[in-house]
């Protein structure tokens, strides 16, 4: 299957080369070695059929960081909740701050979930 020429590059600026794989939803680490033609021709139709691009490994890492992300966003939520919101409108808005957190994890999850 060929590549283009553009997502070769993009890819290539974000660190994402060939013998590289996506850790964390973000970062990239080397892969130990190279998977055979047959056994790679084996994993791209199963996740071709099953519409995924992640591994179980990288599902269950996902998996992790969104739980982990719930739980700080909780913690900050009663933070300002307590400690912060006086109830004026810009105590509404500092409350607002959780939305980015909470949708970060939230993404993570559906990650993992999803395969994708």
């Amino acid at each position: 299957m060929a590549r283009s020429s553009f997502m070769e590059e993009a890819l290539g600026v974000g660190g994402i080369t060939e013998g590289k794989k996506i850790v964390w939803g973000v970062l990239t680490e080397e892969v130990g070695e190279k998977v055979p033609e047959d056994i790679a021709s084996k994993l791209r139709e199963e996740a071709a059929q099953n519409l995924t691009n992640i591994d179980e490994e990288e599902r269950d890492r996902r998996d992790r960081a969104g739980s982990v992300i719930y739980a700080i966003t909780a913690v900050f939520a009663l933070y300002l909740s307590i400690f912060v919101d006086q109830g004026d409108f810009a105590g509404h808005l500092m409350r607002f701050s959780v939305f980015p957190f909470f949708s970060l994890g939230y993404g993570y999850k559906q990650s993992a979930k999803e395969g994708l």
